[in-house]
Order: C-alpha cells, then sequence, then structure tokens
C-alpha cells in the first residue's frame, strides 16, 4: 500500500475506529496487515486480522478472527472444522483463526477501505451473536452478494 492510501486510510480508522486499530508492517511487506479489536451490541470484544495484499487496494484483504480462539458455533463445533461454509459466510482457516468472508471477490474495488471491510465484518460478528443465540445459520441474518 502506498503512502497517500495508508495515510487515508489510517484517517478513517482514526475518525471510525480510533484507539481500536494498528498497522503492522514486518519487515517482509508482504505480510503486513491492520490488527483491528471489534465490540458487537452485546459487549463482546473481537480481534480481527486484516491481511493486506501487497497490491492492496488492487487486491482483497483476507480477515481472520484472531480472538477469541476458537470460535464456536451453536452446536459447541469449532469453526475451523467446518471448512468454506456458505451457510456460515466463512472460508479456510489458517493457524486455527476463522476466515471470514467479506466480499465477494469479483466485487472487490479499489475504492473500498479497510474500514468498510472491518465494518463488514462486524456486521457477520453481530449475525454470529445471533447464531449463538438461535442456532440459525449466519446466512440467515445476511444475504450473499448478488452473482454478477
Amino acid at each position: 500500500m502506498d503512502s497517500a492510501r495508508l495515510a487515508l486510510e489510517s484517517t478513517i480508522l482514526e475518525r471510525y475506529l480510533p484507539r481500536r486499530y494498528a498497522f503492522v508492517h514486518p519487515t517482509d511487506s508482504s505480510r503486513s496487515y491492520l490488527d483491528v479489536g471489534l465490540k458487537t451490541k452485546s459487549g463482546n470484544t473481537y480481534r480481527l486480522k486484516i491481511l493486506i495484499p501487497p497490491d492492496y487496494p488492487s487486491a482483497m484483504p483476507l480477515v481472520y478472527v484472531v480472538h477469541p480462539k476458537p470460535l464456536y458455533d451453536y452446536h459447541k463445533q469449532d469453526l475451523t472444522s467446518i471448512g468454506a461454509s456458505g451457510k456460515m459466510h466463512v472460508l479456510t482457516s489458517a493457524d486455527g483463526c476463522v476466515q471470514l468472508c467479506h466480499f465477494k471477490g469479483s466485487l472487490w474495488h479499489t475504492n473500498i477501505t479497510l474500514y468498510k471491510v472491518a465494518l463488514k465484518c462486524l456486521i457477520w460478528l453481530e449475525a454470529y451473536h445471533n447464531h449463538l443465540l438461535t442456532g440459525n445459520d449466519i446466512d440467515y441474518y445476511l444475504r450473499h452478494c448478488p452473482q454478477h
């Protein structure tokens, strides 16, 4: 991510998620990520790791829930064990962390910010909370992107 885009992303995040995020830039720039903390309306807190690809914003970031770990479904099954699931809006997992489906890859475009990614993940977390209460799949609360 170039310095102008980083400044833009930082300005937006500071306005809407002050003191709840940090950019992490290891020596290998292909491993940069945004560490963000989100709190649901029910008071549950989560930490997300938003992996920033070297060609961001042209390429879509991947998002993992790193805390709490593991995430369990309504039936007390670890969500990482179900693999990719359209009903639960999750993709393949890594290091015991659930990967969230936040955008359809073909609909990704360069004007989508990391804040919008985090906001969509917060919506997933709210749906996840409802799933834990009711047992309904996350798909019951969220709709899939249109097939364009």
